[in-house]
Parts: C-alpha cells; structure tokens; sequence
C-alpha cells in the first residue's frame, strides 16, 4: 500500500483527494516528505479538501497547520493565528508563520518574543500575538501587507458556473498573485531561487519542493535543502 502512494504522488495520477488522505493517515506517513510534496502539488480548491478532510480529527491539528502553511495560501494565516492563540499549538503556528511571512512577521512579534529562550514562556508570549494578527486580518489591516480576496471566478465556480478545468486554468492565473507567500514574498518562480539563497534551511527545503513543482528541475541547490530541519 505504501508502494502505491509513492506512485501516486510521485506520477501525478490525479487521485481522489479524499482517498489520498486516507492513504496518507493510514500509513501513518503524514511527517514525511513524500506528503510535503503531495501538498505543494494540490491547488488551492484541492488543497482546502485535504485540509477539512484532516481538521476532522482534533489529533491531526498539527498536520493541519503544517498543511496551510506549506500550500503558502494567504488565506489561511487568520486560521493559523487563531491557532497561535491557543498554548499547545502557538509553537507550531509560530513556525507556520514564519514560513509564510518571513521578516515580515518581525513587525508584528518582536524578535525577543519569537526567539525566547524558554519555550514555556515563548507559548505563553506567542498567544497574545495571535490575537493582534487576527485582529489586523479582520479589519483587513495593512498590518501583514497582505490581504486574501475572493475572485469572482471563484465566487462563480462555488456557484457552479464554471467547471473544474476552467478553474484549473484560473488557478494558476491566480498563482502568480500574492494570494500565494513564502517568506513574505510571492510564490512564484521567479522568488523561488532567492528564497534558496538567503532563506532558512526550512524555507529552502520548501522553496526545492516549489522549485521542482514549477520546472521539473530535481537539482539540489544546496546540501541540506531537501533535509527537515
């Protein structure tokens, strides 16, 4: 079974997003890489199916919120600051984050508060944070300098409008926006070889992951890029 999920991921066959998280939750092979590139695989209609199939169960959270960060849809930073606000998920929903926004989350948590000694105290400091996020995203802020806003072909596939092809199509018009960020900049390829030259070790690993989603290209650019630090 665990052969057929590498084959599915790794050839592209377009399976059932529904089946696929079964597979993945029953090989027990979410913490993995070949889930990581399955999730930067998905676009943004199937990437919220997988995310809703796994916020079923309350002891997928983290998986969840591992999930909404490596897709690098903006829409999802009011969810995870909502998780950051909760102690026994604020350490993971910082690192979520910070993959997302990069630098720019300094403007918002101070580096004393986001690099604190003591985890103990860091959780409880995060959790403030958490709700100045979600507050600026509410009143659609310039806090972030980023917004999510739904297009109206999206508004139009939810009404049955268009058809999925068509909004494949859309999708990756939409892509190349800032409705998509890694480390505070667009996910687009163009960004991604700068990402892999001054990011994090765990930015870099995502930016490969992307790097080869966009072009093909399976080159290492760096030693431990494709190592989860």
């Amino acid at each position: 079974a665990l052969n057929w999920l590498h084959i599915d991921v790794l050839s592209d066959n377009q399976t059932n997003v529904d089946v696929m998280a079964e597979q993945f939750i029953a090989q027990n092979h979410l913490q993995s890489t070949l889930f990581d590139i399955y999730v930067v695989s998905l676009n943004e209609m199937q990437v919220t199916q997988f995310i809703n199939l796994l916020s079923a169960d309350e002891l997928l959270t983290e998986c969840v919120i591992h999930t909404m960060a490596l897709s690098g849809y903006v829409k999802f930073i009011p969810f995870i600051a909502q998780y950051l606000q909760q102690p026994c998920f604020a350490l993971k929903a910082h690192n979520a984050l910070r993959l997302l926004l990069g630098d720019k989350l300094d403007a918002i948590i101070p580096l004393s508060v986001q690099f604190q000694s003591d985890p103990a105290e860091q959780m409880t400091d995060l959790t403030y944070y958490g709700a100045k996020i979600l507050n600026g995203w509410q009143q659609q802020s310039s806090l972030l300098g980023l917004s999510y806003i739904k297009s109206a072909d999206e508004s139009e596939l939810e009404k049955g409008n268009i058809n999925e092809a068509e909004n494949k199509s859309l999708q990756e018009e939409r892509d190349i926006n800032f409705n998509r960020v890694l480390n505070g900049s667009a996910l687009q390829e163009e960004n991604i070889d700068t990402v892999l030259s001054l990011g994090s070790q765990w930015h870099r690993y995502v930016a490969m992951l992307y790097k080869h989603q966009f072009t093909s290209d399976s080159h290492t650019q760096h030693a431990h890029a494709l190592e989860v630090c």
